[in-house]
């Protein structure tokens, strides 16, 4: 899809060897329309189809524009219930996200209240936030009065976009995936952080990754393998997350090129070990309350690029909140 060329993720680490990510970028239509060819990708226990930067193309593009992106949402639904199919079959599980810039490139991005239901109908696991979405008050106040936020039942996420106002998430700061195959139940935490963006409309505010890895909720969220891990340790054997996770932010951040505000996108993720119960947080997600479940991995929806010092921060800050150094 758009931008293609560029977007990219952080690539499979031994800390999430069961997770396998498609990023589903260019589908031809010929690939599309053989079960064949889609049932033979290779699968592991856990895997994610990924779409960005679509920018309301939902009906593909032209064969005289960019034939090589000529295709168009049904495309897209065919091709992931397929290999959902496929993926069921072999008792392995296939999540489908969203990373962003759902508007502008057609006119559908000047009614978005039109292009909005056309994704409604998509089984989006997870969408995150992209800069695109956050240039009018229009469109804001259209994705929360006409349910469009509150259609993905709290995994439309915004871990560092904020109401300015209330300084409320406008989504969800993180959420929960279930993988049901393989004989166990496995949660998997889920993050969604756009980049530092400074040109937001005046009802959103886009907080700084390097302040948002270092708020307590992130923390909270992130410390139950902590506290699950170092429950036999002595306090004063730790280090305090907070202070070695602004420490580590500074030096990310004076040792790399900062590579301004890039719009394409990456995926990163961690693991962590599950703790015995959820836990009921003392933050707040939006108005509800948080419950901190266990979890056996992090995935986290980064609206940048690939190659981006924030992704850096980000994933040095998990491994050090959860003493995951690998």
């Amino acid at each position: 899809f758009q931008n293609h060329q560029s977007s990219g993720m952080v690539g499979p680490t031994t800390m999430l060897e069961f997770c396998y990510l498609l990023a589903l970028v260019v589908i031809q239509p010929y690939v599309a329309s053989s079960s064949r060819a889609i049932t033979s990708l290779p699968l592991n226990d856990v895997n994610i189809v990924i779409v960005t930067d679509v920018h309301s193309w939902v009906a593909g593009h032209s064969l005289d524009h960019e034939p090589y992106l000529n295709v168009d949402y049904g495309t897209l639904l065919s091709f992931f219930e397929t290999l959902q199919h496929s993926a069921a079959a072999k008792n392995k599980d296939l999540f489908f996200v969203n990373n962003g810039d759902i508007l502008h490139g057609t006119g559908l991005s000047l009614q978005p209240d039109r292009l909005t239901p056309i994704l409604e109908r998509m089984p989006f696991s997870a969408l995150n936030l992209g800069n695109h979405e956050l240039y009018t008050d229009e469109t804001l106040i259209m994705m929360r009065d006409k349910g469009f936020i509150d259609h993905w039942n709290g995994n439309y996420l915004t871990s560092n976009t904020v109401w300015k106002d209330s300084r409320l998430p406008i989504g969800h700061r993180f959420t929960y995936l279930q993988a049901v195959h393989g004989g166990r139940h496995r949660n998997i935490l889920v993050f969604g952080f756009l980049y530092n963006f400074e040109n937001a409309c005046s009802l959103a505010t886009v907080e700084r990754v390097e302040d948002v890895v270092q708020q307590q909720w992130f923390i909270d969220v992130l410390q139950v393998k902590n506290r699950y891990r170092n429950r036999n340790k002595k306090a004063s054997a730790r280090v305090s997350a907070t202070s070695t996770v602004s420490s580590i932010s500074k030096s990310i951040m004076n040792s790399l090129t900062n590579t301004g505000n890039n719009t394409n996108n990456a995926t990163s993720y961690s693991t962590a070990e599950p703790v015995a119960s959820p836990r009921t947080s003392s933050t707040r997600s939006r108005s509800d309350p948080v419950i901190y479940q266990h979890y056996e991995a992090v995935v986290v929806l980064a609206h940048m690029g690939y190659d981006h010092s924030l992704i850096r921060v980000i994933q040095s800050a998990i491994r050090a909140i959860t003493g995951n150094d690998d």
